[in-house]
């Protein structure tokens, strides 16, 4: 059975704020998109091994989310779920913004199939 969206969202935020590559990039269906911080990028990491090289590279400048507020699904079809997933980034343990992101999991499987968001900078 699918881990609940609750469940996952928390776990990639623990993934990525204790820096646990691996287990962030395996929250994504192998073939999953990921398109944070989109006032600075435009262009998704596709699959999972795209995904961790990015979280990796977050993760050694520091860079961290903490989930505030997960609202949803605010769209579903047969196979996906949409969520509205709240959150405050930190860069060293200071915060440099919140926004929210679009989750969109895969129902079968609960992994997530794409991330959007939030539309904020990429820190520096």
């Amino acid at each position: 059975m699918p881990a609940p969206p609750a469940a996952r969202t928390i776990a990639l935020m623990h993934a990525l704020d204790y820096a646990t590559v691996s287990a962030f990039g395996a929250a994504f269906l192998p073939s999953g998109t990921y398109l944070p911080y989109t006032a600075s990028l435009s262009k998704a990491f596709a699959g999972r091994a795209a995904i961790r090289a990015f979280t990796k590279r977050r993760v050694a400048a520091a860079d961290g989310w903490t989930a505030t507020s997960l609202l949803g699904p605010i769209e579903r079809t047969k196979k996906t779920s949409t969520y509205s997933v709240s959150l405050v980034a930190y860069l060293s343990g200071r915060p440099v913004g919140a926004g929210t992101a679009r989750m969109t999991l895969d129902c079968r499987s609960g992994l997530i199939r794409d991330w959007r968001g939030p539309a904020l900078p990429l820190p520096r």
